[in-house]
C-alpha cells in the first residue's frame, strides 16, 4: 500500500501544482516533516486550529492556503527519512485512521477515489486476457511504479504487486469509512 500511495501522490498530484493552485482543495502535506515560517505558524494559530482533526497535516495545509499564504510541497527525500509503520498491521491501522478523513470525510469523494483505484490498479489486470488493449495501461502503471519504487528504494515485489495493493487500498478505505461512520476508529 505504501508504494501505491507514493505512486499516486507523485503521479496524480504533480508537486509544482500544489503551490500554483490557490484553492485550499489542492493541498498535499505529509505530517512527518513540515517547514513553516514562524510568522505563518503563529498567524494560523499553530496546531490549535487542527487539534480536533484526524488528518491534521492536510488541515494545516488548507488553513495556510485559506489565510492567503503559499503552500509548497517539495521533495524532501534528501533532507529527511521516516518509517511510518513497522509492520502490516500498523499500515492497515494507520491508513484506516486517515483515508476516509483524508478524502474529505464525505461519501462522494470517497466512492470516486475507491472506484478510481479499482479502475486503474485492479480491473485492467483482470480484463487484460480478454482485452489486450489494457496491456498498455498495465505497462504504463508498472513503469510508473518501477520508477517510484527505485526512487524510494522500495522492495521489488511492492513495485509489481499493483493489483494486490489496489485491492488492499480499497479494503483499508472501506475499513476507514466504517471507523468514521461508527466512531470505532483507533488513534
Amino acid at each position: 500500500v505504501i508504494p501505491l500511495m507514493y505512486g499516486t501522490m507523485e503521479g496524480w498530484m504533480p508537486l509544482p501544482l500544489v503551490s500554483r493552485w490557490k484553492s485550499a482543495k489542492a493541498v498535499m502535506a505529509i505530517g512527518q516533516f513540515f517547514l513553516i515560517r514562524r510568522g505563518v505558524f503563529l498567524d494560523i494559530n499553530g496546531f490549535e486550529g487542527v487539534r480536533a482533526e484526524v488528518v491534521e497535516d492536510l488541515a494545516i495545509g488548507r488553513i495556510i492556503k485559506k489565510a492567503g499564504y503559499r503552500l509548497g510541497f517539495l521533495d524532501g527525500t534528501s533532507l529527511a527519512w521516516c518509517r511510518m509503520y513497522q509492520n502490516g498491521a500498523e499500515v492497515i491501522d494507520g491508513f484506516s485512521k486517515n483515508l476516509y478523513a483524508g478524502m474529505g470525510g464525505h461519501w462522494w469523494p470517497f466512492t470516486w477515489v475507491c472506484l478510481l483505484y479499482l479502475a486503474c490498479f485492479v480491473v485492467p489486470f483482470f480484463l487484460w486476457p480478454w482485452r489486450p488493449v489494457f496491456g498498455i495501461g498495465i505497462l504504463a502503471t508498472l513503469l510508473q511504479f518501477a520508477i517510484v519504487g527505485a526512487r524510494h528504494r522500495l522492495p521489488v515485489l511492492s513495485r509489481i504487486g499493483v493489483p494486490a495493493s489496489g485491492l488492499l487500498f480499497v479494503g483499508i478505505a472501506l475499513r476507514s469509512a466504517w471507523w468514521s461512520w461508527t466512531g470505532s476508529g483507533q488513534w
